[in-house]
């Protein structure tokens, strides 16, 4: 089946990096799938990005949710060509034995579990329909570890390993960008 398709499913879209870079799409005549946990923030980005006249889906939640990663399957079915995982948390700035089980969690299910389980479910998509590409939003520190930023590091090092999933369907690519 032909690449057709221009849909991309930018996680973290109603601000910051992840809104740039929808906008880009969009400006490049990319219907747009926003992501955000913040509604207010998402209808201000679908605002912003509609001038470039394409259609943008929302789905408002967060990624530890279960229910959220299976609204932005859903809504990608027979449309998707790009996944960019930006979604992440910040680093907590705290030595290892300073951080609680909470805290640790939250990392490891913000920033690197919630990726793999959309990643999991998109890439089949992408398989079935013999296109796509995927790309995982990274930070240095997945690279070149940081005092206080053990689990941090641990969790964008992982987001880099995704990288490696099989690279056996054609027009299918899976990008890093640190």
């Amino acid at each position: 089946m032909p690449d057709t398709n221009k849909c991309v499913l930018v996680t973290a879209s109603s601000k910051g990096l992840g809104k740039s870079i929808a906008n880009v799409f969009a400006e490049n005549g990319y219907d747009i799938i926003l992501h955000g946990r913040d509604i207010n923030k998402v209808k201000e980005t679908k605002q912003f990005i509609q001038k470039n006249k394409v259609k943008t889906y929302e789905v408002i939640g967060d990624l530890r949710d279960k229910e959220v990663i299976q609204s932005l399957v859903d809504i990608s079915k027979n449309k998707i060509t790009v996944l960019v995982n930006n979604a992440a948390i910040p680093c907590y700035g705290l030595p290892l034995e300073k951080m609680n089980n909470d805290k640790i969690m939250e990392s490891l299910e913000s920033n690197l579990i919630s990726a793999i389980l959309l990643t999991h479910k998109i890439y089949s998509l992408m398989k079935e329909q013999g296109f796509g590409s995927i790309i995982n939003i990274n930070s240095i520190v997945g690279k070149e570890p940081k005092k206080f930023r053990s689990i941090h590091s641990a969790t964008k090092w992982g987001l880099r390993l995704l990288r490696s999933l099989e690279y056996v369907v054609s027009k299918l690519e899976i990008l890093g960008v640190s």
